[in-house]
Parts: C-alpha cells; sequence; structure tokens
C-alpha cells in the first residue's frame, strides 16, 4: 500500500527478540489501522513523504510504538475527537472508510492494557505513541 502511493515506509526495531509480549493478533490490527489511515491522509503531491514505525523500550515494564507521518496533519480542534466511532478528518469526502479505524484501535489498545496519545500539526504530519506493558497478563488460572 505505501509502495503503491509512493510512501517510504520505515521501520525501526530497537525492542530486539523476545523482549515484549503481547497478542499479535490485536497488534498487527492496530498497527494495520494507524498505517493506512497514514497512507490515505498523505500528501499526495509531497515527494518526501513517509510514514515511520518504531519500536522501543519505555522503561523496564514497558514498550512503545511510535506511528509517525508528514502527511496532512489533524487540526486541533479533532484531536480530541479521533478516537470515537464514526469520526472522519478532511478531506473525508475522497477517502474510503466509516470512521471506525482510530475507535476500534483504542479499543484494542486499551485490551492489550496499553496507551494511545495523538499529537499533530496541519501540513506537518501526526505521531500516534502508543505504551504497552512488556509482558500482557495471561488468562486467570481455572479453579
Amino acid at each position: 500500500m505505501a509502495k503503491a502511493n509512493n510512501l517510504a515506509l520505515e521501520v525501526n526495531n530497537q525492542i530486539g527478540h523476545g523482549a515484549a509480549w503481547t497478542d499479535p493478533r490485536k497488534l498487527r490490527q492496530i498497527v494495520l489501522n494507524l498505517v493506512s489511515n497514514a497512507i490515505k491522509y498523505r500528501q499526495s503531491d509531497k515527494p518526501d513523504a513517509f510514514v515511520r514505525l518504531d519500536f522501543e523500550l519505555a522503561d523496564n515494564d514497558f514498550w512503545q510504538l511510535t506511528i509517525a507521518d508528514n502527511g496532512i496533519g489533524i487540526p486541533e480542534e479533532d484531536l480530541q475527537r479521533v478516537f470515537e466511532e464514526f469520526q472522519r478528518g478532511p478531506p473525508s469526502e475522497k477517502i474510503q472508510g466509516a470512521g471506525l479505524g482510530l475507535a476500534i484501535t483504542k479499543r484494542l489498545v486499551l485490551l492489550l492494557n496499553g496507551e494511545i496519545r495523538v499529537s499533530s500539526e496541519l501540513g506537518r504530519g501526526t505521531h500516534f505513541i502508543l505504551r504497552f506493558p512488556r509482558n500482557l497478563p495471561g488468562p486467570p488460572a481455572s479453579t
């Protein structure tokens, strides 16, 4: 999807193998939702367009994923609502979607005992910062 849209997709993994445990299906969906949004809301006339994923350890108990882009950005007044259902940013009439991706993403992050924050600047891009425990607790033992 990134290649088809002339976008550089950069992935930096500073965690290493086996340093964090989580639900891979939920994490895959979170990343897919955020990266596909970044691609959809890119600045199509920008020759150096990128989406970057940075995986890193935050401290002994948490790891962090940052997804950054240099797309169109989100207006400040819309940042409070981006995780609500059916909210779509401009130019939403030109972009497919129902406005559920970020609401689903937030729910998945919470299911993984994580947190998500967003910052953005119009015309400069958006940063989603996600923080997760290094070890996702397993299901409770049955009695």
